[in-house]
């Protein structure tokens, strides 16, 4: 402590009280500075991880494209937000609920939530975005886990032969085709 002083009279006598401003100054707007940008990095990158995610949905009218701004830096390898996804959940109908789609994964045909999973018959319950109640079954394994968002496209479980997909709408079963019509 007496040393600090020391050096802070010595300062003194050398440049005056000067020295202070002049140093309070430079590192405020340092200081400041650094604050902006580090708010502007969280910002883009929570705006990023909320595209990839879909936690909130953002209005058109104001929904910003900032991928050209951040597009040189491995942000989908740092926050683990590759695209794992099948192309979007086109299935064919074998008979009566199964379904195929060109391969063995069971992708989501909608953005929803994983409601529950039942491992003992293999079969996953999603709530999608657009009010429909969709059954996932017949899988081999299951890739998700309850309370878990999901996007459209997104690899669900894996299956065999088909997939048994049951839907409804207000209480009323419903087919694939009309569950993807409903907006």
């Amino acid at each position: 402590m007496i040393r600090e002083n020391r050096s802070r009279s010595r300062m003194h006598s050398r440049y005056g009280s000067r020295f202070d401003e002049d140093h309070s100054k430079g590192f405020g707007f340092f200081f400041k500075l650094t604050m902006i940008i580090m708010l502007l990095v969280a910002l883009t990158l929570g705006y990023r991880i909320n595209e990839v995610k879909q936690f909130v949905k953002i209005p058109e009218a104001i929904r910003l494209s900032v991928k050209n701004l951040t597009a040189w830096f491995p942000f989908e390898s740092w926050f683990n937000l590759k695209d794992t996804s099948v192309s979007a959940a086109g299935y064919q109908k074998l008979a009566d609920n199964y379904y195929v789609n060109g391969s063995t994964t069971c992708s989501s045909i909608l953005n929803g939530v994983v409601l529950s999973i039942n491992d003992d018959e293999k079969n996953i319950l999603v709530q999608h975005d657009n009010g429909v109640l969709a059954t996932y079954g017949n899988l081999e394994s299951i890739d998700v886990i309850a309370g878990e968002r999901v996007n459209q496209g997104a690899a669900l479980g894996s299956f065999n032969e088909s997939v048994k997909m049951d839907f409804l709408y207000n209480g009323a079963a419903i087919d694939y085709l009309q569950a993807m019509a409903i907006q």
